[in-house]
């Protein structure tokens, strides 16, 4: 569905609120990853909130240098994960009736922290592979993943973890 090219974050998802079910998933589809929506699934009914959102460790977009007081070099550290700090990985379960509720335009502004502010938020964790495709940098790494054979959201008919996700 087109929802405008005016349409924020928040907006974009009200504007489906006639073409979804009493429960739905949505996503800015600018992210990749091994997700287990079954887990997201789970754990926003057990939450009981109006939304889950999942989340991901923060990677710091940089390597680090590690280094002694003596200022000697121990090692290098590229692109680490920051493992105190987790970002929205834009992957997320809302209820219908989340739009008797929703007040604001942007999702990550206004709604969300209006669901978090009345606890009815959750997170669901995912420390599996995610990576965003912001940049054309972010799109060179996810395709030489995907030539190198090393797309780990890619499922292989047959393979273990293709009949975990059918079963």
């Amino acid at each position: 569905m087109d929802t405008g090219s005016d349409a924020d974050t928040g907006d974009r998802i009200l504007r489906c609120a006639d073409h979804v079910g009493d429960r739905f998933f949505a996503t800015y589809g600018d992210g990749l990853g091994d997700l287990d929506l079954h887990a997201l699934l789970r754990t926003h009914e057990v939450g009981g909130g109006l939304a889950t959102l999942t989340t991901v460790p923060l990677r710091s977009q940089y390597g680090l240098v590690v280094y002694g007081d003596d200022g000697k070099v121990h090692r290098f550290e590229e692109k680490p994960l920051v493992r105190d700090y987790w970002i929205n990985a834009g992957f997320f379960v809302f209820e219908k009736r989340a739009f008797k509720e929703w007040k604001g335009h942007n999702l990550e502004q206004d709604v969300l922290p209006e669901f978090a502010r009345r606890g009815q938020l959750y997170v669901n964790r995912h420390t599996g592979f995610w990576k965003s495709m912001d940049t054309s940098k972010d799109q060179q790494e996810l395709e030489n993943l995907i030539v190198g054979g090393k797309a780990p959201w890619v499922r292989v008919h047959g393979s273990p973890a293709a009949e975990e996700q059918v079963a």
